[in-house]
Parts: structure tokens; sequence; C-alpha cells
């Protein structure tokens, strides 16, 4: 690991920290807004935690790239983004459970020993564009439908949160 990646993450994480959460619909074209609102528990190292995550804060992240299809959309897209496990270790979250909550209230809980856990991935762009709120966006959580069976499941299917705007670690 480079030291330009530890200075990543620890700018990255300084940023969580300092950065209102986020509180509604913006425009996502902006790196610097709020997209995703992160809450951490206390532990009895820390109190409890509520992280606003704006698209650079993600774009910081490793990117992964899925070439797939999906249920909700026509042929074979590229989904970028940043895998959930990634955004969860860079804010030191050591997670039972997750739940994801989509702009319009749909929520999916993800048990982390469940398997395709790691591969769920935070889209913020398709086919290169970023993706807006009546085209699932700004943020998709995706996984790698083509990839194997066991993402063509309606478990897999009904933890693909489109309109992504908050996750709660339990």
């Amino acid at each position: 690991m480079g030291w330009r990646f530890v200075v990543k993450i620890s700018l990255l994480i300084l940023s969580f920290v300092m950065t209102p959460a986020y509180c509604g619909e913006n425009n996502f074209g902006n790196q610097n807004e709020l997209v995703l609102e992160v809450s951490v528990p206390a532990t009895e190292e820390r109190t409890a935690l509520v992280f606003g995550v704006t698209m650079a804060m993600l774009k910081a992240l490793p990117e992964t790239v899925y070439k797939t299809s999906t249920v909700w959309t026509e042929g074979l897209n590229e989904f970028k983004g940043a895998r959930l496990v990634d955004l969860l270790a860079a804010i030191g979250a050591r997670p039972k459970s997750v739940i994801a909550w989509a702009i319009n209230g749909y929520m999916a809980e993800f048990d982390p020993t469940q398997e395709g856990w790691n591969e769920a991935l935070i889209a913020y762009s398709v086919n290169g564009k970023p993706m807006q709120v009546r085209e699932k966006g700004p943020l998709w959580i995706v996984f790698p439908y083509d990839d194997s069976p066991k993402f063509r499941s309606d478990y897999i299917y009904s933890h693909s949160v489109w309109q992504l705007n908050r996750i709660d670690v339990e």
C-alpha cells in the first residue's frame, strides 16, 4: 500500500468526520454535494458517528467496474463505483449487519456473512455517465449479476438498492 493511498484514506476519513449529513435531493453533478449518509453505532472506543459522504469521497476509494446486465435495464452495462466493504473499511466500521436505504424509504438489510457480500458495489456511474435520481441514481448497489447464478437470486435482487442515500451500520 503506497503512501498516497494512505494519505487519501486519511483525508477521506477526516472529510467524513467534518462533513454534515446528507439531507435531501441535491445536484449530484457537483462532486462535493453530499450523496450518502453513513451512521455507525457507538462502541467502547468511540461514540456513535454519522458521516456525510460526497461523490468525490466515493471516487477516492478503489474503483471497481462490473460489466453486467440487470433485470431492470437493457443490454450489457458498465457500472463503476466503490465496493461497500471498502467504504466501511475506510471509516473503520466492523458491521454485524448493514441496512441500505433508498430515497423512497425502501431498505435492505445485509448480512456480512452472506455469500456475495464482498461484491456489493455502490455504483456512481453507468456507461461512463453519472446516474440521476430518475435513472436509479445517484447511487445504486449492484452486483456482477452475469458472473454467477448466485448473483441472480431474489436475495441479491432485493439488495440491489437504487437511489441509495443512507447506510446504517449495526
